[in-house]
């Protein structure tokens, strides 16, 4: 019995022993395994913050890089504050390119020292007709062939449309002829306009005379009816004819304020089925501004009461001479060279009765 305690005895001892002995084999396994990390990370870490300083040393400066980088997606625009890069499309690098190029040519055309010449003899106005109802128009008057400041004549065309609330859209279209004094002093022309008003389609022909001496203007203009007469109602049996008539206009400038212009013109318009229509307008031109003038004056009819009208035009490019911002005159005040290409003065609504 005794021996077979002591055999049991031995075997127990021999068992925990052997534990011990793994046991101690694993702590040293893993002193070595954690050794070998600690020798890893050691070795690694120095290179770890050598990528990580020069990643966060490393970006892009405005002095080193361009404005506009091209990319796959389009133009890369750099951010000056932030280092920043924000991405747009090709389609709106080339708007933005064309806007500020045509941009660029308006602002030189309309407010450069000369501006474009087509431009100062293009107007765009607003008035006032009988019973203060608005008008707006589009109006301009070219060379046909050459001209320069050495020509002794010119052939010019005219064009204006306009649009009212009550007569409609209202086309003229003219050409005419003038020829101008060797000494510059005296001018003559003439001209020859058919006017269209698209409602109810009425049309009329016009021509006219002009003569400019120094400071003083004469004007003659007829008009005479195209169309023939157009039906309003046919159970009242209301019609409607185009007037004939004729203006004769004389004006004035004066040599210490060329933005200045007083006129008188006295007009006569037939009418089948009553009085025939006389009247006398006397009004004044002042360009304000190089691009801004005013027209008002008052109409007075006969056997009728008169009335007050006005305009205000803008040109696409400024005149030389103005009370604000130009010239008050100019050289060789005597000379009409500079009425050579001005716009005839006429009357260009359709009168009907």
């Amino acid at each position: 019995m005794k021996r077979i305690v002591c055999v049991a005895l031995s075997a127990l001892l021999c068992c925990v022993g052997s534990a011990e002995a793994e046991k101690q084999q694993l702590h040293k396994g893993a002193d070595k395994s954690v050794q070998r990390e600690h020798t890893l990370t050691v070795a690694t870490s120095p290179r770890e913050q050598h990528v990580k300083a020069v990643a966060e040393d490393f970006h892009i400066t405005p002095a080193a890089t361009p404005d506009h980088v091209i990319g796959e997606g389009g133009p890369l625009v750099m951010d000056r504050q932030e280092t920043k890069t924000v991405q747009y499309s090709d389609v709106d690098a080339v708007n933005r390119a064309i806007n500020a190029v045509a941009m660029s040519n308006v602002s030189n055309a309309m407010y450069g020292a000369k501006g474009k010449p087509w431009m100062r003899r293009t107007t765009l106005s607003f008035q006032f007709q009988e019973g203060w109802k608005p008008l707006y128009s589009v109006e301009t008057v070219q060379p046909l062939g050459h001209y320069d400041e050495k020509s002794r004549d010119v052939w010019f065309t005219q064009q204006r449309i306009s649009r009212a609330s009550d007569i409609g859209t209202t086309l003229n279209v003219g050409v005419g002829y003038r020829r101008i004094s060797k000494d510059d002093r005296r001018l003559y022309g003439a001209h020859l306009f058919y006017d269209h008003r698209f409602l109810r389609h009425h049309y009329r022909l016009s021509g006219g005379l002009e003569y400019m001496s120094g400071e003083s203007e004469f004007r003659f203009n007829w008009y005479g009816s195209a169309s023939d007469e157009r039906v309003l109602d046919t159970n009242l049996h209301t019609l409607e004819r185009v007037a004939n008539g004729y203006t004769l206009e004389y004006g004035k400038t004066f040599k210490n304020a060329r933005w200045a212009r007083v006129y008188v013109e006295g007009y006569h318009w037939n009418q089948e089925r009553q009085a025939d229509k006389n009247g006398l307008r006397v009004g004044s031109e002042l360009q304000l501004t190089p691009r801004v003038s005013v027209d008002m004056g008052y109409n007075k009819p006969e056997h009728n009461s008169g009335g007050a009208y006005g305009k205000i035009t803008f040109r696409l490019a400024g005149s030389p001479v103005a009370w604000y911002g130009g010239k008050h005159s100019v050289e060789g005040a005597m000379s009409v060279r500079s009425k050579m290409l001005s716009l005839v003065r006429r009357h260009n609504t359709i009168w009907v009765e």
